[in-house]
């Protein structure tokens, strides 16, 4: 670690030797602004320095300007200014930086609808605008990230590497609607994308437990709309499976996929009074290894996939 962070430092400094040399007005001054913010923004990811994130998101900015309209270069920038940003969004919680990643990532959707990155800045938008969502509860971005969502799955079609996240963040986005507007077509539609999606995570995944969770989730609901035992023992399933693939054990969902998953056994053994369920699933251990204390109503957590990227 200590020499691969040695390297990476050596290749900042060359790279702003090589930015001395090409001061404003230099035609190569862009890409080497790019150059520089590449190196800058892997330091940001190894060793999590926020004066790195800011120094990234100042040389972006700048290389921006050098790429007006109609630059072959400006989507690039103004998408990995986005996800820049948005990183300091997640930081400091800013509303204004949240609203720029917004801004700038509908800029980079209408420049080049073909580019192969386009359903990674559709993923992304939908992300950030469901997250407004969140921060100011109005509906209409609810939709609109839905929308884009859609379209990113027209664009992530069967085969295609990052299908699995785009079908979960629909199913978890159109789950957000159903609990604003209690339509069922949209829980049942919801459980279907997260179904998908697990097919799409064997064993191994890494995004398996998520999915697994947010199945557990989206049946959980139906099990208390509906009240089939099904759903019940579907629920109960899928949180044991997300408990397994959950990497690493220690994981901090790991208590509230465990809360969840004793809660839903404490009502099968309500509902139909039988001990051995407790017994064979490992319940009481569950319980008393984590120091938890089931309650009778359910409750449900999600977790969003993002693909992200600069």
């Amino acid at each position: 670690m200590g020499s691969h962070i040695e390297a990476l430092e050596m290749l900042i400094g060359y790279h702003q030797a090589v930015l001395t040399h090409q001061p404003p007005g230099h035609p190569e001054r862009s890409s080497s602004l790019n150059n520089l913010v590449n190196a800058i923004w892997t330091r940001f990811n190894q060793m999590g320095r926020m004066e790195d994130l800011e120094m990234t998101i100042e040389y972006q900015q700048e290389a921006l300007t050098l790429r007006p309209p109609g630059h072959s270069d400006r989507f690039m920038t103004l998408n990995n200014l986005a996800v820049a940003i948005w990183t300091r969004f997640n930081q400091m919680g800013r509303m204004e930086d949240l609203e720029m990643s917004i801004k700038y990532y509908q800029e980079a959707l209408t420049l080049q609808p073909g580019h192969p990155d386009h359903s990674t800045s559709l993923n992304n938008l939908a992300l950030a605008i469901w997250t407004r969502f969140n921060q100011m509860g109005r509906m209409e971005d609810l939709e609109m990230s839905i929308n884009y969502h859609q379209e990113a799955l027209t664009l992530r079609l069967s085969g295609h590497p990052d299908r699995s996240v785009t079908l979960n963040n629909l199913g978890l986005a159109i789950c957000t609607r159903f609990n604003e507007m209690h339509r069922m077509e949209d829980l049942e539609m919801s459980i279907k994308y997260h179904q998908e999606a697990l097919t799409l995570r064997p064993p191994g995944h890494p995004d398996r437990s998520i999915s697994f969770n947010n199945l557990a989730s989206a049946t959980c609901t139906h099990f208390d709309l509906m009240g089939r035992m099904e759903d019940l023992e579907m629920t109960m399933e899928y949180y044991q499976e997300a408990l397994t693939t959950l990497q690493p054990p220690d994981h901090p969902e790991c208590a509230r996929i465990l809360d969840n998953l004793a809660s839903a056994i404490w009502v099968c053994f309500d509902r139909m009074d039988r001990v051995e369920e407790m017994q064979s699933t490992g319940t009481v251990k569950y319980i008393s290894d984590c120091n938890l204390k089931p309650n009778m109503s359910l409750s449900s957590s999600c977790s969003y996939s993002s693909s992200t990227s600069t």
